[in-house]
Order: C-alpha cells, then sequence, then structure tokens
C-alpha cells in the first residue's frame, strides 16, 4: 500500500493541512520491531513526513497527536 492509499497517512496530513501547515514528503517505512513494549505493541508502522509550519501552529499539532490513539510515538525535529 503507497501512503497516498494509506488512510492513516490521510488522516495525518489532512490534520496538518487544518492546522495550517503543508505537507512535502511521505515516505511509508512499513511495520517494525519496537525496542520496548509500547501499549502492548511489539511492532509500530512507522512513517516519515515532512511539513512545513508555522511555529505557532505548533502546539496544536502536538496536542492532536498525543490524543490520538492509533499514534504510539511521535517525533518532531526542525530541519535547518
Amino acid at each position: 500500500m503507497s501512503p497516498e492509499e494509506n488512510p492513516d497517512v490521510d488522516n495525518i496530513t489532512e490534520l496538518i493541512t487544518q492546522k495550517g501547515g503543508s505537507v512535502d514528503r511521505v515516505e511509508e517505512w512499513g511495520k517494525k520491531r519496537l525496542s520496548y513494549p509500547i501499549k502492548h505493541f511489539s511492532q509500530a508502522n512507522y512513517i516519515y513526513t515532512e511539513i512545513k509550519m508555522e511555529p505557532d501552529l505548533l502546539d496544536l499539532l502536538h496536542k492532536d497527536l498525543r490524543t490520538r490513539s492509533d499514534i504510539l510515538r511521535y517525533l518532531v525535529v526542525k530541519k535547518e
């Protein structure tokens, strides 16, 4: 399944665009084994996404990502 066909990727992309951002790149890295169990899961689907967003709106994105039950962990990094 390509990233364009994955409903989870579509949901996150929609969430980012609703917050005023844009999605530049999406790479689906596939299912990988976790180093330690998270919420009783030993494997997770990894998705790499490059976005552009105003820093002020990032707090709203963090709040929404934390409340989603389908996201175990996420990491936001500023790209130089």
